[in-house]
């Protein structure tokens, strides 16, 4: 399996779902469907975080003839990308967009890399862009359905963007844990990754994990350990530590964004940068009960603000027919 096709999807409203019993696995959007007997002891490949990019690594193992099991430490499958309105960015040539708007994948490229403000990785920023048909086209081979238009949303000037026709980001992990589970993946939830297991030549061998009874168990992996369990956007703690600066603001993430192997695998050795970079969105205002944020549709919304926070920029007047500006900083959203 080359690193291509292993990266094939890193994506960022909730519908109500019953939380699934303690030892069951799930499936968003349906309901939990047991698990097929004990957690097994050891597999090819371990996925720890059940999002998005979790589900598509199992299932893209699974595809590659790998058996794959997902550890998920919160009730049901999803994460931040179960909570995010799903808007893809991707030159599509099939999309429909305005009259006279034109796209290509250099100027993705190069509008990436200018969002990135120098700091983005460019062979990481090509691979975005030059993926994300592929993996567009690949999500629609499972079942993901996207609406025809192509709508301009924060962070790129013109209409690149396609949205779900449907549920918005929980419509992914449907599709998603639907997919993987008929693969022969295991998805099991309310399994908390407490460390990595590492093996005397420096390869991580397996994890050990806790239940919701206080026990621990151990799995291994002969294939390898993916981390695809978000970022920290909903730890308070280690937003102070890496970004004193927006201490304090609220958040919009998924409670469970609280960064535990991020900690787990510098604890293992692992080396961490770009972490005081912090994605800020307008929205949730400090103790606020209720989760707020922009429209990811620019031409539904204005902007109209003076609020400048530190190491961010203001945004003034933006609408339907002017071009969205960079994303503002504000409410942490992941990391």
């Amino acid at each position: 399996m080359n690193r291509r096709t292993f990266f094939r999807l890193t994506l960022p409203a909730l519908l109500p779902i019953a939380a699934a019993p303690e030892g069951a696995s799930v499936t968003a959007g349906c309901p939990a469907v047991p698990s097929e007997g004990p957690d097994p002891a050891e597999t090819d490949v371990i996925v720890i975080g059940a999002g998005a990019a979790g589900l598509t690594a199992a299932a893209t193992a699974a595809e590659a003839g790998a058996r794959a099991v997902v550890l998920e430490k919160e009730p049901r499958a999803g994460g931040n990308t179960a909570i995010g309105g799903g808007y893809f960015s991707v030159v599509n040539p099939e999309a429909r967009r305005p009259a006279g708007v034109e796209d290509s994948l250099s100027l993705f490229y190069r509008q990436t890399i200018e969002n990135g403000e120098g700091k983005s990785d460019p062979e990481l920023a090509r691979l975005l862009v030059t993926d994300a048909l592929p993996a567009f086209t690949w999500l629609q081979s499972i079942g993901m359905r996207f609406r025809p238009d192509a709508v301009a949303s924060f962070g790129t000037p013109l209409a690149r963007t396609q949205r779900p026709v449907s549920h918005e980001g929980e419509s992914y992990i449907r599709a998603l844990s639907v997919y993987a589970e008929g693969k022969g993946v295991r998805i099991l939830t309310r399994r908390k990754v407490e460390k990595l297991l590492i093996a005397p030549s420096g390869r991580t061998a397996g994890v050990e994990y806790s239940l919701p009874d206080g026990s621990r168990k151990r799995i291994f992996a002969s294939r390898g350990v993916v981390i695809a369990s978000g970022g920290f956007g909903a730890n308070p703690d280690m937003v102070r530590e890496y970004a004193p600066e927006f201490s304090g603001l609220a958040t919009d993430n998924s409670h469970g964004a609280t960064g535990d192997m991020i900690i787990a695998a510098a604890k293992a050795g692992a080396a961490l940068r770009d972490m005081g970079e912090i994605e800020c969105l307008l929205g949730t205002r400090p103790g606020g009960t209720l989760r707020g944020r922009l429209h990811g549709d620019a031409s539904r919304y204005i902007l109209v603000t003076k609020t400048i926070y530190p190491r961010g920029r203001a945004s003034y007047g933006t609408r339907a027919e002017d071009p969205p500006a960079p994303r503002p900083h504000g409410v942490p959203r992941d990391r």
